[in-house]
């Protein structure tokens, strides 16, 4: 019996061990994309599934990954390997209708939509936030429904960074830079480390001839990363 107990004990640890790692592993991802650093994301998430095949949200990660750098199809193929690997997971719905809003198929966008809001915990704000992102992300963006997700989002957690760092990037295209300013600032002071919300803070700043304080954004930006790439872009 003591020896049936250490060993529960010592898998306990390393699956708590593992799922630290993984964790960590999805902020640098995270932190990549980001950055800009596609390839380099691509190379972390591509490793993460041939260690944890079954982890769904590597795939939506990587689907994203893909969709940024105009790889549509694949996209859609890492999309549905997510949903084999666990159909219960939500944000693989988001991705494909992600893809679809691609294609313009707003309709059929919206039933995976709304499939990703109904598998997900009501106290999970994630489908929310990416269905927000991916309406602003659209070729044909549709600013009022990715405001209306973002808001629900919001709702759910209102001391989430990255909801408005996404609401800003709708504002901004509604061009309301005003309430886009207010966004990113308030992104900002949630988590210091978003600095995509500093560096589109000035470029409001520049958008109204605040040259000065654009520059000093920036400046800003790249005293706490001297290679985050968006600052120099």
């Amino acid at each position: 019996m003591e020896m049936l107990k250490k060993a529960f004990k010592t898998t306990l640890v390393l699956v708590l061990l593992g799922s630290s790692l993984f964790a960590q592993t999805l902020v640098d991802v995270k932190k990549a994309i980001d950055a800009e650093q596609y390839q380099k994301a691509k190379s972390q998430l591509k490793t993460m599934i041939a260690t944890l095949p079954t982890n769904a949200e590597n795939y939506f990660f990587l689907g994203q990954v893909y969709l940024k750098t105009d790889y549509a199809d694949s996209a859609k193929v890492t999309f549905n390997e997510g949903i084999a690997k666990n159909p219960s997971f939500a944000l693989n719905y988001v991705g494909l209708g992600q893809v679809l809003l691609e294609d313009q198929d707003e309709t059929m966008a919206k039933v995976n939509f709304d499939k990703a809001v109904t598998l997900s915990d009501k106290k999970d704000n994630r489908a929310f936030l990416y269905i927000g992102k991916a309406y602003t992300a659209a070729k044909k963006p549709n600013y009022e429904m990715a405001l209306t997700n973002l808001t629900k989002a919001q709702t759910i957690n209102p001391k989430d960074a990255e909801v408005f760092l996404a609401m800003g990037d709708a504002y901004r295209g509604q061009m309301k830079n005003s309430e886009a300013y207010s966004a990113y600032r308030t992104a900002f002071d949630l988590n210091k480390s978003l600095l995509r919300s500093k560096v589109e803070l000035g470029v409001i700043n520049k958008m109204s001839k605040a040259f000065q304080e654009s520059a000093e954004e920036f400046n800003s930006v790249l005293a706490l990363d001297p290679n985050y790439g968006p600052a120099f872009r």
